[in-house]
């Protein structure tokens, strides 16, 4: 049987099973609320259940939508940029998940059973000018032994921080989003980081924002399917 035919029998006789694509909803605060909703017996746990999925979702399209209009901002500005200080520079960053070295398509037997090489993956989405940076860790490089503490605040400061230093615009001002994450960005390392670059006169301002977790898809995240796309 080819794979179209499978395809089309699996669409005729279970519809209702598909593989899941990386624009589907991941966050676990929806999947308990879609749990209570389909759990609930009397008509108030109804309606309270869909009055708080109502409020998660609008508060993460207004985080979404935010998001987006900041973008904007650093994108038109570039756009219209002559010189002088820049206002709106926008960087998104964020880690994908491990490559694994080496890499076979057809993976053979006795490789199965080897512990492959991983290979972290950061990227730096510079949005102002549509450009992102992409670092590779090796495991010999690491700050923990055996490849450990690479997702680390120390890791996430040195590869922000030569950004910064190599690709930036000399802006006084800038909007950082980063994903929701307390071990990588929403720690005092990175706010003290920040705030040692505000003291030494690098920026002036520097705002640090998150989504809400479960979604925080950014175009970081598209820059990394390229590179998987080309991995594979």
């Amino acid at each position: 049987m080819k794979i179209s035919s499978f395809e089309d029998v699996w669409l005729k006789c279970i519809p209702h099973i598909r593989i899941s694509t990386p624009r589907d909803d991941v966050c676990q605060k929806c999947e308990c609320l879609r749990k209570k909703i389909m759990g609930a017996r009397t008509e108030d746990e109804k309606l309270t259940s869909v009055r708080a999925f109502q409020h998660h979702i609008e508060a993460a399209r207004k985080e979404r939508q935010h998001y987006r209009e900041c973008i904007q901002k650093a994108v038109e500005e570039m756009g219209q940029w002559q010189g002088g200080q820049l206002q709106n520079v926008h960087y998104t960053f964020d880690f994908a998940q491990h490559f694994q070295l080496p890499h076979h398509a057809r993976r053979m037997g006795p490789t199965y059973f080897v512990m492959l090489r991983r290979v972290q993956l950061f990227g730096v989405r510079i949005d102002s000018a549509s450009m992102q940076l992409s670092f590779l860790v090796d495991e010999n490089q690491t700050i923990g032994q055996d490849g450990t503490l690479t997702n680390d605040a120390n890791a996430v400061i040195s590869m922000l921080d030569y950004t910064f230093n190599g690709y930036g615009f000399g802006e006084k001002s800038c909007c950082l989003h980063a994903d929701n994450c307390s071990g990588q960005n929403k720690n005092h390392y990175m706010l003290a980081y920040l705030c040692w670059r505000v003291l030494m006169g690098f920026h002036e301002r520097i705002s640090l924002k998150m989504q809400i977790p479960g979604h925080t898809r950014c175009l970081v995240d598209g820059g990394f399917g390229h590179i998987r796309k080309l991995f594979r």
